[in-house]
């Protein structure tokens, strides 16, 4: 039973047993009822855990600048929550960003090429998001899962940016 996916509202699971099924890729995070307080508590439980997962996988600092302010930090997924139920809970698919790069990747300022280089979205007119976007800007590979390339080609894709 230990290798078959399973909801995280289905079961009364302990944090090391959502960590297990997460670096597995067998925590679904699919559905979001608020209709009872046990629903709740489980389904924050685990977004709580891959938010925590997410952190230690990049050490507690922002893939591209070096705020480390646990309150700053966004476990940030790459293609949204919304759009695909499979990758919600998949590390693979969750960069921790801070606040101010994760909005900007959010709506395709920035994004990864298939080298984990950053590439920008042309022309950058704002200063501020020149300054938090430099050309030298580069993306600190995790620990342990880095970003799956069809996440990041889904997101170059949705957000306009040349692709091979």
């Amino acid at each position: 039973i230990l290798e078959m996916p399973v909801n995280v509202e289905d079961l009364d699971l302990s944090d090391s047993e959502i960590d297990t099924r997460i670096r597995r890729k067998l925590l679904r995070l699919g559905r979001v009822e608020t209709d009872n307080p046990t629903h709740v508590a489980r389904r924050r439980r685990g977004q709580d855990r891959i938010r925590a997962m997410t952190l230690q996988n990049y050490q507690h600092q922002c893939a591209l600048c070096d705020i480390s302010e646990p309150a700053l930090l966004i476990a940030s997924h790459i293609v949204p929550w919304s759009a695909c139920e499979e990758a919600r809970g998949d590390l693979c698919n969750v960069i921790c960003l801070c606040r101010f790069h994760d909005v900007l990747f959010e709506f395709g300022y920035w994004s990864l090429d298939t080298n984990n280089d950053v590439i920008a979205k042309a022309p950058l007119v704002s200063w501020p998001i020149q300054a938090l976007i430099p050309s030298t800007i580069a993306f600190r590979l995790p620990a342990e899962f880095e970003p799956q390339e069809t996440y990041l080609l889904n997101h170059r894709m949705r957000h306009g940016f040349n692709v091979p």
